[in-house]
């Protein structure tokens, strides 16, 4: 057997010995990591809640003040700040979302608790259990001709799924 030959030989047995595994590990690795990236969940209930809130802000069904064909958005008609009016707008068929709106303006405060069993479930949010989302909201509230400068508060609770 030649020095060529020998050479050759044991570059073939390096290859077989560690290069050739090597490879098949790093194949079966990336396969790992590819296949938990696309089997992953993406639990999109944590985008619905601004979506909620920016809906009772601006839409004339909801709370927006709506005069003739013009919609001032964030100004709130205080005749609409009533619980039937927020379960309409929103819609909210589940027991499994709560929302707390606190109109604060002239000294004056107004909470409405939408599907009430969620207004002693605060602790939820602390513990993990639930998708929570709160904003405060400078608006203007206009109450027949006039108008105040005032906050609204926006709460909503939404249960993770089991």
């Amino acid at each position: 057997m030649s020095e060529e030959d020998a050479f050759t030989q044991s570059k073939d047995t390096f290859y077989l010995i560690f290069i050739i595994p090597a490879i098949f590990v790093i194949i079966i690795l990336t396969l790992f990591l590819f296949s938990g990236i696309a089997t992953k969940d993406f639990d999109v209930r944590e985008l619905e809640h601004p979506f909620l809130m920016q809906r009772l802000l601006y839409s004339p069904t909801c709370l927006a003040l709506h005069e003739g064909e013009r919609v001032q958005p964030g100004t709130l008609d205080l005749s609409k700040f009533t619980p039937e009016r927020i379960a309409k707008c929103i819609s909210i068929r589940e027991n499994e979302i709560g929302m707390k709106a606190t109109l604060r303006f002239r000294g004056e405060t107004r909470e409405i608790f939408l599907n009430p069993l969620f207004e002693p479930r605060n602790f939820l949010c602390d513990l993990g259990n639930a998708f929570c989302s709160s904003n405060s909201y400078y608006v203007l509230v206009a109450d027949g001709n006039q108008y105040f400068g005032g906050y609204l508060d926006l709460t909503v609770i939404q249960l993770k799924p089991r």
